[in-house]
């Protein structure tokens, strides 16, 4: 897949793909720019590796139920947009590395609250120029994250 620009599996059918798939790992695909997939309902796992963000975003919107995702090395990822957020709301282990854009977590602590019920760990590593959780960060966040356990961030 090292030399694919266009990945889909999206056929007309109503069906899925792959309607078993539990875990995904999208590597060094590092001219990928667009994925189409359709709904991956028994997905769990998602690991994407050296690839766009663009790569990232079309994924998360068919893997809405992954319960853990890592991301590495994703090119132009400075934070989870809400398009990336809205779909983690199951995710309970997140760990970002080498995303050297990365400039906070996510856009919105508020929106992050809402959608990541579930997040118990989450790890952030080799992110140079990470200045913060929440670009918007609220004062009025009273229970959030609650689920969090553990934090890990080098």
């Amino acid at each position: 897949m090292r030399g694919w620009e266009v990945w889909s599996t999206i056929n007309g059918d109503t069906g899925t793909s792959f309607p078993h798939l539990q875990k995904l790992y999208i590597k060094g695909c590092y001219k990928l720019v667009e994925v189409s997939l359709e709904a991956i309902p028994s997905l769990r796992v998602l690991e994407i590796r050296g690839c766009g963000v663009g790569v990232l975003r079309s994924v998360v919107h068919a893997a809405s139920s992954i319960t853990k995702l890592v991301i590495d090395r994703i090119s132009g990822l400075t934070q989870l947009h809400e398009g990336i957020i809205k779909h983690l709301g199951a995710v309970e282990e997140v760990t970002i590395n080498s995303c050297k854009e990365m400039r906070y977590l996510w856009e919105s602590e508020a929106e992050a609250c809402k959608t990541l019920v579930n997040l118990r760990t989450l790890s952030v590593w080799s992110c140079d120029n990470l200045v913060g959780l929440g670009e918007k960060e609220e004062d009025n966040c009273e229970s959030c994250l609650t689920s969090l356990r553990q934090v890990d961030v080098n």
